[in-house]
């Protein structure tokens, strides 16, 4: 954004700099459940929004939960962002995935039918739900 909106840069980043620090905190419910699954013995990876460099700060922040995922595809990265399916055919690229093989599970409703209209399986992440419940509800061991 700050590139397409020169004249507004000092805006963007404060903007998002704050948001990072007060809207983007973890979620104990979705910690405790990326956890459980990869116990489990479950391939995790993460598509996310995220630029680099905000992806690798919350790393540093949280190198316990983000060391868990097997493989990351950031919009930065691949210039994309979700719901576009760019990015998600990039990313079943980038892993060798099968879409029809995996679980996105988000809290957009956009994402989630994107990745419904590619082949995944999906669960959309509503705040105050159990998710490890909802898994096993869909029969995912946990």
């Amino acid at each position: 954004m700050s590139e397409r909106y020169v004249q507004d840069q000092e805006a963007i980043h404060f903007i998002f700099d704050h948001f990072q620090e007060e809207m983007m905190q973890p979620i104990d419910d979705s910690i405790k459940t990326v956890k459980a699954l990869k116990k489990k013995g479950y391939k995790l990876y993460l598509l996310s929004n995220l630029n680099q460099e905000r992806y690798h700060k919350r790393y540093q922040q949280h190198p316990d939960i983000f060391s868990l995922f097997d493989g990351v595809t950031l919009s930065g990265g691949v210039h994309e962002l979700k719901p576009d399916q760019s990015i998600y055919l990039k990313f079943f690229h980038q892993f060798h995935l099968e879409p029809s093989n995996g679980l996105l599970i988000d809290d957009n409703l956009a994402n989630i039918q994107t990745a419904q209209r590619l082949g995944m399986q999906t669960l959309l992440s509503l705040p105050q739900q159990n998710l490890i419940k909802r898994l096993q509800a869909i029969d995912i061991d946990l």
